[in-house]
Parts: structure tokens; sequence; C-alpha cells
């Protein structure tokens, strides 16, 4: 039986005493031993506290990429990697942060990306162009592959009429990446998927100016 329903049980043989009753001794024990019960309580509480992980920041590092791409008229169609890590865990320090990662350890990414883009002619049409960011976390047991987080988590999309479009993505979205006990080997790949459309055809080329900023923090438990 827990001890918030053993206080609950005293509790509700506590009785009323109205102007005129007469106080029992029992009147006063009950009370008493509600305020042990209380004592006990908070004596569980303060030790399940304890038990409670407590993780330290005990490295943080800036990282910053850029590429260009160019594509025809018709589209700038490409995906552009800005960052990839091949890791085994407690043999080579995670480069981004020059430490060597443990079971337990979380990684904390938080990414920002800017695209910018440059056509040939100013369109009589409107021009289409999306730009999209996709992590993939790929991870191994005895090299062998078990699981895998990876998804789209940044979308730009839109129709603007000019010459210079600029596209940013400034969402400021974040990445938490729990280490399991049994992970061995991991593989980090950060892609940026890129299409730039015009509806009217014309010569010369797109071209795509890429930036990314990535945050890269690590806490372990103490």
């Amino acid at each position: 039986m827990s001890y918030t329903q053993d206080l609950r049980n005293i509790i509700a043989q506590i009785r009323s005493v109205l102007k005129g009753d007469t106080v029992e001794p029992e009147d006063h024990n009950l009370q008493t031993d509600c305020i042990k019960k209380i004592a006990d309580l908070l004596d569980d509480l303060d030790t399940r506290l304890k038990n409670i992980p407590n993780y330290k920041l005990i490295a943080s590092v800036r990282g910053s990429h850029s590429a260009t791409i160019k594509g025809n008229t018709y589209g700038v169609n490409d995906y552009w990697e800005p960052h990839y890590e091949d890791y085994y865990i407690n043999q080579t320090p995670f480069a981004h942060i020059n430490q060597v990662l443990k079971p337990r350890d979380i990684l904390v990414l938080e990414i920002d990306t800017r695209i910018q883009y440059s056509a040939p002619v100013v369109p009589t049409a409107p021009v289409g162009f999306m730009s999209m960011i996709e992590p993939d976390f790929s991870i191994y047991k005895d090299t062998t592959f078990f699981a895998r987080r990876y998804g789209i988590i940044g979308r730009n999309e839109a129709k603007i009429t000019r010459g210079n479009i600029l596209s940013d993505h400034s969402i400021g979205y974040t990445i938490i990446f729990y280490i399991p006990d049994d992970l061995d080997y991991f593989t980090y790949d950060l892609y940026i998927y890129l299409f730039f459309a015009l509806e009217t055809a014309t010569s010369g080329n797109v071209v795509a100016y890429c930036y990314l900023w990535d945050w890269v923090k690590l806490f372990r438990m103490v």
C-alpha cells in the first residue's frame, strides 16, 4: 500500500468535533499518526528525487557549412549533404565536440539554415521553389543495422515573381538524441533538399547558395 493511501485511510478515521463534543484521545492520536505518515511520505519523495539522473553540459560547439549548387532554368533539383559523421562508441571522439560519447549521453543539435536562389533573368511567370531539411541517425549494434531515426523537420515552399529569391529557414528547431546503453556504432547525416523551377523556360543557370549553422551540445549523467 502506498504512503498516500495509508494517509488517506487515517484521515478517513478522523471525526469532526463540534462545539460541546468531548475530545477523545483517538482524536489527537489519529492526527499525530497523520503527521508521522506525512514525514514518511516526504522521506520517500526525497529518496526518489535523489535517484533521478542529473545531467550536466560537458561540451558545446558551433559549426557552419556552406555550398553553391547550380542548375538550369528548368530547375535546381538536388540535395546537399552539409554534414556527415561515422562514429564508434568509446573509440573515436565525436568530431563536433572532440569528446568520446558514452551510453546514456544526450546529444542536442540546434540547426538553422538559409537558402538563397539567384535566377538568370527576372521571370515573367511565378517562380516555384522548395527546400527541405532532413537529419538521419543510422544506429548499429555489432556493426549490424538495427535502428534509424530520420525525417523531414523543416520545409519552405512558395511562388514569387522576382529575379533573386531569398528563402530563410529560421525555425530554430532542435534534435535530441539519447545514446542507448547497447549502442556500438552510428552515423549522423544532415541533408538539405532543393527544388527551383521557372514556369517559363529561359536560358542561363539558376544558382542556389546554401548556408547552415549547427550548435551541438553534449550532456552527461553525473
